[in-house]
């Protein structure tokens, strides 16, 4: 049951992300995701569940932190993810703007604190990935513990075509998150989020 319910979940997630490309989405500068996160590190999806709740699907996903970069995640900490989507039985939900976190494949990630829900899962807490799909990162591995500090980060195609932040002074914004990060090496990318954390949050 464990294993169809899984198979459901990546089939809705795998169509979002075709999907997405038609979404329009106000890109989110480095910085932004920086401020807005309490944490960012690597992970690795470990298990999938999509319910209902209320009119809406959800799919949970349960991360190892393989390395916390920044903030509040520890190593080796389970931690629930919640995505907007997925299906339940005959019922499918594609949310444009979604990131898409699939078992097994590492990612790096930035996360928000989300409302306490125990009615669902067994978990009195779960966590958002800030700035959805802009805030997910695939990453590539050599094998399931390690990860080489030569391996890319690739920015998700989920988050649809960006459009720039609005503002009367354009020299004032700073550089989006995906044109920080996309394509960095994960040495490059963590030396990266470590100063901006340092600088934006103060020392970790």
């Amino acid at each position: 049951m464990m294993k169809r319910t899984l198979t459901a979940c990546l089939l809705a997630l795998a169509l979002a992300t075709s999907v997405a490309s038609a979404s329009l989405a106000t890109a989110v500068t480095f910085d932004e995701l920086v401020d807005r996160s309490a944490a960012a590190a690597v992970v690795v999806p470990i298990e999938q569940r999509c319910v209902w709740e209320g009119r809406a699907i959800i799919t949970y996903t349960r991360v190892h932190v393989a390395e916390p970069l920044a903030g509040s995640a520890t190593a080796g900490q389970s931690l629930w993810i919640a995505t907007r989507g997925g299906i339940v039985g005959t019922v499918g939900q594609v949310v444009d703007g979604e990131p898409t976190l699939k078992v097994d494949e590492p990612a790096l990630v930035f996360l928000r604190e989300d409302a306490p829900d125990t009615r669902r899962l067994e978990t009195a807490r779960s966590l958002k990935v800030t700035g959805r799909a802009q805030g997910f990162f695939s990453l590539s591995r050599r094998s399931s513990v390690a990860f080489s500090e030569d391996a890319r980060l690739s920015a998700s195609r989920g988050h649809g075509l960006l459009v720039r932040p609005r503002v009367r002074v354009p020299q004032a914004v700073g550089p989006l998150a995906h044109e920080v990060l996309h394509a960095r090496a994960l040495s490059e990318a963590r030396a990266l989020i470590v100063a901006a954390w340092a600088r934006r949050h103060g020392a970790r």
